[in-house]
């Protein structure tokens, strides 16, 4: 009997150092696997970071594109009105020019037809003395 108590404790030994070597091995496995998960979060993390900065630039980027469009269109239309007001002086001033040649011309003649008349009154009246 000392013996199968002997045989039975050493077995019971036996059992548990297995069961301690099982359990110290489901530990390590436990660890790796929870380094491993923090390793995937942190890389996981790190994507989701740089996704996020990549698409921030991206808009940035398209809001910068957007406004420099916007201010060339600006710029554009501002050039624009301003040659359209340049053509409207320009137009004004040959009116303008124009008008007063008319004026000019008109002067001439109404000048001119008021010389034919006193010249004739004059020839008139020298041929009435005469």
């Amino acid at each position: 009997t000392a013996t199968r108590r002997t045989t039975k404790r050493r077995s019971q030994q036996k059992q548990t150092r297995r069961e301690q070597r099982q359990l110290a091995m489901q530990k390590l496995r436990n660890e790796r696997e929870q380094e491993e998960l923090r390793q995937f979060q942190e890389e996981e993390q790190e994507r989701l970071k740089q996704e996020q900065e990549k698409q921030q630039s991206k808009e940035k980027r398209k809001d910068e594109l957007r406004r420099r469009r916007e201010q060339q269109e600006q710029e554009e239309l501002e050039s624009f009105q301003r040659e359209q007001e340049q053509l409207q002086l320009s137009t004004e001033e040959k009116q303008r020019r124009v008008a007063s040649r008319k004026d000019e011309l008109k002067r001439k003649k109404e000048q001119q037809e008021q010389q034919e008349q006193e010249e004739y009154f004059r020839e008139q009246q020298q041929l009435e003395q005469e």
